[in-house]
């Protein structure tokens, strides 16, 4: 089975979200599969970097998921984290980010990710 992470990054009460160029194409946090004998935040710290150009601190779980990646199982979780900028600096995974303020995502976040209402109140 794989295993995934993404971190929701905050900054000053906005989240980060990145857009991405390959299938599916979406708005989202930065993320993707741990190496072997990877830790879950050694491997999100590394994602984030490797996406954003961010150095983040990972604070805590929120959701994990588990389904069908590329005709294989995969269990992803995603966590909160907290980054001191936000000067993001875009891999050739993604084209746009925007820094969205948790005022502006409430009405989506209610139907897609209900468990960040906590962090958007």
């Amino acid at each position: 089975m794989k295993i995934a992470v993404a971190g929701i990054l905050v900054f000053e009460g906005k989240a980060l979200l990145l857009h991405r160029t390959e299938p599916p194409v979406c708005w989202g946090p930065p993320g993707g599969e741990l190496k072997d004998d990877e830790s879950f935040t050694d491997g999100l710290k590394r994602e984030v970097f490797e996406e954003t150009g961010l150095e983040c601190t990972v604070v805590m779980p929120v959701e994990t998921w588990a389904g069908m990646h590329d005709d294989l199982p995969m269990q992803s979780i995603t966590f909160i984290c907290e980054c001191n900028d936000s000067d993001v600096t875009l891999s050739e995974e993604h084209d746009a980010f925007c820094w969205v303020p948790f005022d502006e995502l409430r009405s989506s976040i209610k139907k897609t990710a209900p468990f960040l209402l906590i962090f958007a109140c």
